[in-house]
């Protein structure tokens, strides 16, 4: 347990001198990186898929057409994973490659955005989405990272790139294809009275179960029918209570997207930053976890990634605000604390995923 919080004061420590003197040691950066992708790969019996995924790496690789394929692993992660066995690496090995790329996509991102800080984006994905996004859900951390990859070409209007990024995404998760409607959707400033009604059919969708409904539509559905159809039908039918209900994150989304909306209408309005982007992904996470609220694993899936948006847009606040780097911190930490000291139901019983840390050097 104590590693995650060395890790986290660590980074905390690089921000604030960030913060005051504008210093940014990329060696130093590259150090923390490589430690924290060592504490994802070396990582023995953290999170409720690790066995999973180490079943999957060490068993015989099966074919691309196997149907138990298709929903278990993606294409790209079906060929990294071959390419290491054949290099003879172990499945830490492997982790520890996925959790580098994750990082280093996530590092060009946050240069390609220019929020003016590099520290403070690290430290607020660490607390945030890190456990999820690696400790647990292998797949799902380097998916993330190349769908902001994809959105950061939103607004240079560059439709190419932000597909090609989204395949790759997919490669790795197929989750990442149902961003691409966000390529039409963000980089555009909405009226008033269109997001009140947007919000208000959200909590209208929560209200009386319409999301249920709709998703049972989406079972049949290429492509996405298998994946949809596995979890309504199959792994939340031993589940009595599927539905995600209003959290923290949801609340604090849409009250983050309301202070900046209606508070800096002149920066929203502005085509020449990112802020409209980012401040609409706070809108539309709100939106989709409305959507998919019937069932946890969809909000979690698609939310997530949007909610990575508060990297950038946190940030931003500190520039205007510069108080606020306290209230960033605190809301990292209390989260983060959240993070590793809720038990979730693991083979009948609640568990604790991520504490206490235990290691086994594998390689």
């Amino acid at each position: 347990m104590l590693i995650y919080w060395v890790v986290f004061f660590i980074l905390f420590l690089f921000s604030y001198v960030e913060l005051i003197s504008a210093r940014q040691s990329l060696v130093l950066l590259r150090c923390v990186i490589l430690f924290i992708a060592c504490m994802v790969g070396f990582r023995y019996n953290i999170g409720a898929d690790w066995e999973t995924y180490v079943i999957i790496y060490n068993r015989q690789i099966p074919s691309l057409l196997d149907p138990e394929y298709r929903i278990l692993m993606e294409p790209l992660f079906w060929i990294l994973g071959s390419l290491c066995k054949t290099l003879g690496l172990s499945y830490a090995c492997f982790f520890i490659i996925l959790s580098l790329i994750s990082f280093v996509v996530l590092f060009i991102v946050i240069r390609r955005i220019g929020c003016g800080y590099i520290y403070l984006p690290i430290l607020l994905y660490f607390c945030l989405f890190f456990c999820q996004f690696q400790l647990n859900i292998v797949r799902h951390g380097i998916m993330a990272s190349f769908v902001w990859l994809a959105f950061s070409y939103i607004k240079e209007c560059s439709l190419k790139k932000f597909v090609f990024f989204l395949l790759i995404a997919a490669g790795f998760q197929l989750a990442a294809l149902a961003f691409f409607p966000f390529y039409f959707l963000l980089n555009r400033c909405y009226m008033q009275k269109s997001v009140v009604t947007l919000i208000f059919i959200s909590l209208i969708f929560v209200m009386l179960g319409v999301s249920q409904k709709i998703l049972l539509l989406g079972t049949k559905i290429p492509v996405f029918g298998e994946f949809v159809n596995y979890y309504i039908l199959d792994f939340y039918g031993r589940n009595v209570d599927a539905s995600y209900g209003f959290s923290v994150g949801m609340i604090v989304n849409l009250f983050l997207f309301l202070f900046l909306y209606f508070g800096m209408r002149s920066v929203y309005n502005d085509i020449s930053n990112h802020l409209k982007i980012f401040v609409n992904l706070l809108l539309y996470s709100f939106i989709l976890s409305c959507f998919f609220n019937a069932y946890a694993v969809f909000v979690e899936r698609l939310v997530s990634v949007t909610n990575m948006t508060l990297l950038f847009i946190l940030p931003y606040v500190l520039h205007k605000i510069f108080i606020a780097f306290a209230c960033i911190v605190v809301y990292a930490m209390l989260m983060f604390t959240k993070t590793l000291y809720t038990p979730v139901p693991l083979g009948g019983k609640y568990e604790y995923q991520f504490i206490p840390y235990q290691y086994s050097f594998v390689i």
